[in-house]
């Protein structure tokens, strides 16, 4: 995100942010139009790995759970590129590690215990 820090270190904070919300906005529309073809094509995706129907069953369940939480990682990653470039170090490790420990791990525990493996697939896309 060099233009977030330049923008940034100009005082042009206006549009520092209109760069984030275009950015944001344009990368979860595209994970969105990715995920069509990702989600159509994973029992494939396996096939090159495996042919053992009960692996590849859960495979696939795992890369479509996997793949529904990808496109709001956008904003994730979006948002703590942008605390980075903007020299905000300690706002940048927040939102990385809060997804990781605030959500993820409680979410595993959780899940887990709720829906057994099934559970375990799902923390990760709903942390996300």
């Amino acid at each position: 995100m060099p233009f977030a820090g330049y923008t940034y270190s100009a005082n042009q904070f206006k549009r520092m942010l209109s760069a984030l919300r275009f950015t944001i906005l344009s990368g979860t529309c595209l994970c969105f139009v990715l995920l069509v073809p990702f989600l159509w094509l994973a029992p494939a995706f396996v096939n090159v790995f495996t042919s053992d129907a009960q692996i590849m069953e859960g495979s696939v369940a795992l890369l479509h759970a996997y793949a529904w939480g990808v496109p709001f990682m956008v904003l994730q990653m979006s948002m703590m590129c942008t605390f980075q470039a903007t020299g905000s170090a300690l706002c940048a490790m927040v939102v990385n590690l809060g997804r990781q420990c605030l959500f993820t791990i409680p979410f595993l525990y959780l899940f887990n215990r709720l829906w057994g493996l099934d559970g375990l697939l799902y923390a990760q896309m709903l942390s996300n």
